[in-house]
Parts: C-alpha cells; sequence; structure tokens
C-alpha cells in the first residue's frame, strides 16, 4: 500500500514536464553569461585575486535559472491550471525566491562581459540616449525614454509598483483572466512578478556593481511593506469562506475551498520565511559599525559609462568601476 502512494508520487513528479520557449531564452544568458565569466576569471587569475568569490555567485546565479525553470516547465506549471495552491507555489517562485537568488548572485558583470560588441555598443548607445541629465532632444520617443528610466531609478518605484502589483494580480478578476488566458498568464502576470521582484531585491541587498539607492530605515520600511501586502492576500484567501476565484470554482473539485484555504497558508508561510530573515539581517547591517562608517547612508548609483565599459573591456588590476574605491575584481555583493 504504501510502496504503490510512494511510487505514485515518484511518477507524478517526473509527469508533465513541458518544452517552453523560455529554455531558449534561458539558454542563452547561460552562454552569454559563461563567456563573460570565463573572460573575467581569466583577467582576475592573471591579475593575482581570488576568483573563488566570483565562482560562488555564479553557482547562485544558477539556481536562480534553476529555480525559475521550475516555475516554468515543472508539474507545478501543469497543476497551477487546476490547483489554487500549485498556482500560489508557482508565484511564490517567481517573486520570492528566484530574484533574490538572482540579484545575490550578481550576474551583471559577467553578463556585460559576455555581450558581442555589436550589441555592446546598441546597450552603451540606449545608456546615452536615456541619460536622465542629458536626454536626446531630437526624438520625442527618446526624450520618454529618458523620463521613465528617471522615474524607474527612484529608489521607492520598484517597491511601489512591485506591492500594487502583486495586490492587482490576486484580485479575481485579473487572477482569473491570468488562468483563462496563457499570454497574459505568462507574459504579463508572471513578467511582472519576476522583473518587478529583481527590482525590489536589488534595493534590498544590492548586486554588485550595481547599490542599493534605499538607506537601510528605507529598505526595512520596505520589506516590512511587502511582508504587509502577502498577508493581507494570504489573509483573504483563508479567512473567506467562499471561493475568491471562479476559474478555479469551475474546475469541479470536490475540496476547491479548501485548497484555497491551503494556498493561502502557503503565501502566509512563505512570505514570512522571505521577508523576516531579510529584515533581520538589515537591521545587523545598519547596526554594524562597519557599514557605511555606521552612518547608514545609501551607496552611490553607478554610473552609465562604468557600465558601458564593463560590456567591452575585460577586468584589470585595480579598474574602478564606482566611486567607492572597489574593482571589479572585488567580491560583488554588497548591501
Amino acid at each position: 500500500m504504501h510502496g504503490h502512494r510512494g511510487r505514485s508520487a515518484l511518477i507524478a513528479a517526473f509527469q508533465h514536464w513541458s518544452f517552453d520557449p523560455f529554455i531558449l531564452v534561458i539558454a542563452v544568458l547561460v552562454g552569454v553569461h559563461a563567456r563573460g565569466l570565463r573572460r573575467h576569471l581569466k583577467a582576475i587569475a592573471r591579475a593575482g585575486r581570488p576568483t573563488a568569490p566570483w565562482i560562488r555567485q555564479a553557482f547562485i546565479w544558477w539556481a536562480a535559472l534553476v529555480v525559475l525553470l521550475v516555475a516554468v516547465i515543472s508539474p507545478v506549471d501543469y497543476w497551477s491550471d487546476t490547483y489554487l495552491t500549485a498556482h500560489v507555489v508557482q508565484h511564490i517562485l517567481l517573486a520570492f525566491v528566484a530574484p533574490p537568488l538572482l540579484v545575490l548572485g550578481a550576474p551583471w558583470v559577467p553578463l556585460l562581459r559576455g555581450l558581442p560588441r555589436p550589441v555592446a555598443r546598441v546597450y552603451g548607445a540606449l545608456l546615452r540616449r536615456t541619460r536622465g541629465k542629458r536626454p536626446a532632444a531630437t526624438s520625442s520617443g527618446w526624450r520618454a525614454a529618458a523620463a521613465v528610466r528617471k522615474i524607474a531609478a527612484r529608489p521607492m518605484t520598484p517597491v511601489v509598483l512591485f506591492n500594487v502589483n502583486m495586490l492587482f494580480w490576486h484580485l479575481p478578476g485579473p487572477y482569473d483572466l491570468g488562468a483563462s488566458n496563457s499570454a497574459v498568464h505568462i507574459w504579463l502576470e508572471h513578467g511582472s512578478f519576476f522583473a518587478l521582484g529583481v527590482c525590489l531585491w536589488l534595493q534590498i541587498f544590492g548586486s554588485y556593481p550595481f547599490r542599493p539607492a534605499l538607506a537601510p530605515v528605507g529598505r526595512i520600511f520596505s520589506l516590512i511593506a511587502s511582508n504587509a501586502t502577502m498577508v493581507v492576500i494570504a489573509m483573504t484567501m483563508v479567512m473567506f469562506a467562499h471561493d475568491l476565484y471562479p476559474w478555479y470554482a469551475s474546475r469541479g473539485l470536490a475540496a476547491q475551498e479548501s485548497d484555497q484555504q491551503i494556498a493561502g497558508a502557503i503565501l502566509w508561510v512563505c512570505g514570512e520565511v522571505t521577508f523576516l530573515p531579510s529584515i533581520l539581517y538589515t537591521v545587523t547591517r545598519w547596526l554594524d559599525s562597519s557599514d557605511h562608517a555606521g552612518k547608514g547612508s545609501a551607496g552611490r548609483a553607478v554610473r552609465d559609462r562604468d557600465l558601458y565599459r564593463l560590456s567591452l573591456r575585460p577586468a584589470a588590476s585595480g579598474e574602478r568601476v564606482i566611486g567607492e574605491g572597489r574593482t571589479v575584481d572585488d567580491q560583488s555583493v554588497s548591501a
């Protein structure tokens, strides 16, 4: 009896894996990152500096990609059409697991160094044309892009957008629209969860060469606010006795009501597991006298020319990247 159940669970774990075009995107990212990391490690080794921190962070970056693939092509995605619990697990992977892993993996320098030179030149042109202080005056489109970039660069923008986005997609109407429309589900709902999740966690942890623009007190407030948003959503799922989402109610499952409550409980617990340690970490770093000399000031922004230079030139010993004396050979993650 128990053996039959074990075999059934094992079979279920290996069933319903699917091929998604997103796999090709992951493959391209892995190739570009591997090319840039190889070049970067060779330059660091020639300079006589340690390569181990970059290798460790590469493993974290790869773990983020694995989590993304699990969310997109595994049975979690297959069962998310039928069970709200599976759909919530998918959201947790996309918003609370993969983004912080990617940020901690700090893949930006290897990715920039791995870009083909023509692509790097296009990237540099985009940076120059959307620069906030001197946007291109010849085109209204470039001026609009510069305005969007200026707003997006404000410290609280990703925090507000992340929480508004989570609330919006967990309303019954948008949620059911995503469940019934695959394009909305994949590109708008899940894409916004992941992209805004990366932007949020960049402001919390930083990701070399990027440093958070928020001061520590702002990071703590952002974490508390985001945690409160998750608690509100989870409590709504747990405490409502009737089905919130008609799509799942229409699936005809006898246990649909308990499925909704289990989904809310999972979201509640996983939200706490994600945010509470992050709050503790941020407070500890803030109180540490070595964290920005005890002043709690935010880091300086990376300049456009520094990012563009990273994509074109190999690292050299002592090459400065940001205005704080750190070099491209130093340990990547800084908060």
